[in-house]
């Protein structure tokens, strides 16, 4: 039986934003109290399917984050980022990944990330997991979590950023004082690297190639600005 491991401490400027059960979104971080005898009454959910269209049974599906450990979700995103942006939310302005669903018609085809990556981490980590919205309440949170990875700690990290994919650059990024967030510290560039190969899928080897790449020529540049050399 899979293991609770609480992430609520990863929640950037707690509970969230408050959004209707109605607006949650494929590709949303979301947090709520099912109001339902579970063993895990505060799951934190990455959507990737709603279906609200269903008379008989309204569903929102996705996997809890809650059963995953942190490095794990780490990887995960960082790996999803390979096929994925992340955006911010048209209706909410809360950051989210830009998966297709009935208000984000350009977004990327869930099958895209499911068939590559969730299918194993499913087996392995028994977290995917489906809620009725009868039993959710009214509002829930849509969430920003606090990742330790860049580029992905840019979603808290840089209020001036608008899209993280994972082609972004930090240097473009004006009014962003690179000395005063440790985004091209070294222990985070091997904790990110770490993350991913504790996936235990890799899959795209020339994604974590060019991402370990960019995040050593950064690191360098950091270390020439603060010495002004």
């Amino acid at each position: 039986m899979a293991a609770i491991i609480s992430k609520k401490g990863k929640i950037f400027s707690p509970p969230g934003k408050i959004v209707s059960k109605y607006e949650i979104d494929n590709g949303m971080i979301v947090n709520f109290k099912y109001q339902k005898k579970s063993k895990d009454p505060n799951p934190i959910i990455f959507v990737l399917d709603t279906d609200i269209h269903n008379a008989n049974s309204k569903t929102v599906s996705g996997v809890n984050l809650n059963y995953l450990p942190s490095s794990v979700v780490e990887g995960l995103f960082l790996r999803i980022l390979g096929y994925v942006d992340w955006v911010l939310d048209e209706t909410t302005k809360t950051w989210k990944i830009s998966l297709k669903d009935q208000r984000n018609t350009s977004g990327k085809q869930i099958g895209i990330i499911y068939n590559n990556i969730f299918t194993s981490l499913v087996k392995k980590f028994d977290c995917y997991r489906t809620y009725k919205y009868e039993l959710l309440p009214g509002a829930v949170y849509q969430i920003v979590y606090k990742f330790d990875s860049y580029p992905l700690n840019q979603i808290w990290l840089n209020p001036d950023a608008n899209r993280i994919n994972k082609n972004y650059d930090l240097q473009q990024q004006k009014d962003l004082d690179i000395d005063s967030k440790e985004v091209y510290d070294e222990d985070i560039v091997k904790k990110s690297l770490k993350a991913i190969k504790e996936t235990k899928d890799l899959g795209n080897k020339s994604m974590i190639k060019s991402f370990k790449e960019k995040q050593e020529e950064s690191v360098v540049k950091k270390a020439l600005r603060k010495n002004k050399l």
